[in-house]
């Protein structure tokens, strides 16, 4: 709401200030060449705002245009990081209901789908945990001694 209305004042101060250039008495004369254009002040200083104002708009315009793939990483690394989250706590619920195999897929997903930047050091755990309980005990020292490096 108070975007919008502060988008509203924004353009009645562009309409203000036009009809104000426009009512500008006086003649603005270009000679370029063989060729003379004539055009009333309050006209061609009203041109010119409105010139500036469109090159402000496609400047912007372009500038968020460029910040697309930021912005679609952005949002695909959110994704990942709740996808990983839901897989963790799925992970958690199976280990505690006894689903070994899937606590044990669930944290290895959980893994792969945490960001690079985030530590995993949960969802190994976790890994390491349903190994150690499914008895398959190389696998299960090999991912403590992950989880300790």
């Amino acid at each position: 709401m108070l975007r919008a209305l502060w988008t509203l004042i924004k353009l009645l101060l562009v309409a203000g200030i036009v009809i104000f250039l426009m009512e500008q008495d006086g003649a603005l004369n270009i000679e370029w060449k063989d060729y003379v254009v004539s055009v009333q002040l309050g006209m061609g200083l009203a041109a010119i705002l409105l010139f500036l104002v469109a090159l402000l708009f496609f400047h912007r315009l372009i500038l968020n245009l460029l910040r697309v793939p930021q912005v679609m990483r952005g949002y695909w690394g959110i994704k990942a990081q709740q996808k990983s989250h839901h897989s963790l706590t799925k992970s958690l619920v199976s280990l505690a209901a006894g689903d070994y195999k899937h606590a044990a897929y669930h944290a290895h997903r959980a893994q792969k789908l945490l960001p690079e930047k985030y530590d995993a050091s949960a969802a190994l755990f976790l890994e390491a945990q349903a190994a150690r309980l499914m008895n398959q005990h190389d696998r299960a020292t090999q991912k403590f001694n992950e989880l300790l490096d």
